[in-house]
């Protein structure tokens, strides 16, 4: 999913923008507090994750964003009831105005009604059937124009926003810390994986009878299958070492040990087998490894104090000293600055997927100046790996900039003022 292009009118009542990110994979959006870096990419993920209550406190009087070469077009209205909804009490006498948005979206249009507790005040009611009558129809109507924004995008990729907030969430009306959360979440997907391998290895190993007599008779080379026998076997230590495998897994070194140059073509043609099923059933391994070496190797160069991070199946995420006795040291116990950097890269590598859209509000806080020169060149190796379509960063530093104008928007010279 890729913005195009964003045109507001009369944002906060005087600004109009009308910025152009059709060739910028990465774009970075910058200028002085009060210019809407923020609302920019609060309206962008809002519009396209079909929460469009977000816009009934926002003042502006035109929206446009263009996605994938789609407009949506957004301007706020004042509407009758019954252009939003029909009653089911059939009651003539509700006659009300209702603020709302009318939404067009690649040309059809939308109307969605705002919350009716917002317009408590200008309504006139007879009694509480009729009230809830009205709340239960233009809910209704809000669903129908959220739910036509997840369909147009369904195949096209989702949106991540990564927010300034970001050490600590409220959940079930509590402050809780984000990393221990998205460390218990890493054991989670290590546990996908391992499912993804197991269905593969049962599908494979139930075939196994009947493509072994399916082979084809050939000439095998001996020392070739050696060599991909021990590559094999440094796959599995791999695995092994961060829990995805145990340790009775290897038992390919002793097969290499046995293997002679007299064996019979029947046997050699089952080792191919089993090393071709070996390599089909570890891809989702080779897959997440891809993203856990990335993760590591990126938290790691950029230097904790003293630490270093490893991820594995039973631990999830874990930080140990550097010292001769590598002590294990709480996630809890880590500076701002270095949970900020862990989590905005756990975000970025793990909950980001080909055609991602990815917005990022203020990535630089608590982050040393060394740190924020290195966030470009992060987001371009994950923009490799995970294929993702495009980011949108608003910041305040130009440490974060650090001289990339071509692919930077300037909000105060953007501006159109009125």
């Amino acid at each position: 999913m890729k913005v195009n292009r964003i045109q507001i009118k009369e944002l906060f009542g005087h600004l109009d923008y009308n910025l152009d990110l059709d060739n910028l994979d990465l774009c970075i959006i910058t200028g002085p507090n009060g210019y809407g870096k923020t609302i920019l990419l609060k309206i962008i993920n809002n519009a396209l994750n079909g929460k469009f209550y977000f816009f009934e406190k926002l003042l502006f009087n035109e929206i446009v964003l263009t996605v994938n070469h789609i407009d949506i077009r957004i301007n706020k209205i004042i509407a009758p009831l019954g252009a939003y909804t029909v009653l089911k009490s059939n009651n003539d006498e509700v006659n009300i105005n209702i603020a709302g948005l009318e939404v067009n979206v690649d040309n059809e249009k939308f109307l969605y009604p705002f919350d009716l507790d917002y317009n408590l005040k200008n309504i006139n009611y007879r009694d509480f059937e009729t009230f809830y009558d009205i709340k239960e129809g233009l809910a209704k109507q809000r669903n129908i124009v959220s739910n036509e924004i997840d369909n147009l995008f369904l195949d096209e990729g989702d949106v991540l926003f990564i927010m300034d907030q970001r050490i600590f969430e409220f959940k079930r009306n509590k402050q809780e810390a984000v990393l221990h959360s998205l460390s218990e979440e890493m054991k989670s997907i290590f546990s996908k994986y391992i499912y993804e391998s197991n269905v593969i290895a049962q599908k494979l190993d139930g075939s196994f009878p009947l493509r072994v007599f399916e082979r084809e008779n050939k000439t095998y080379n001996l020392s070739m299958l050696k060599e991909r026998l021990y590559g094999l076997t440094t796959q599995k230590e791999k695995y092994i070492s961060y829990g995805l495998l145990d340790e009775s897994s290897i038992d390919d070194e002793q097969l290499s040990r046995e293997m002679n140059s007299n064996e019979s073509k029947e046997k050699l043609s089952v080792l191919e087998l089993y090393l071709e099923d070996s390599l089909e059933k570890f891809k989702p391994y080779e897959f997440l490894l891809k993203k856990v070496k990335l993760f590591e190797d990126m938290v790691n160069k950029q230097g904790l104090a003293f630490k270093e991070i490893s991820v594995h199946r039973d631990h999830g995420i874990l930080i140990r000293s550097t010292n001769k006795n590598k002590e294990t040291i709480e996630l809890s116990s880590l500076s701002s600055g270095e949970q900020n950097q862990i989590i905005l890269l756990y975000n970025l590598i793990f909950k980001t997927n080909t055609k991602s859209l990815v917005l990022i509000d203020e990535p630089e806080i608590s982050l040393h100046v060394a740190w924020q020169t290195n966030i470009v060149k992060n987001l371009e190796n994950i923009k490799q790996v995970n294929n993702i379509e495009q980011f949108i960063i608003a910041t305040h530093s130009p440490h974060v900039i650090d001289g990339n104008w071509k692919i930077t928007l300037d909000l105060f010279e953007s501006r159109g003022k009125k």
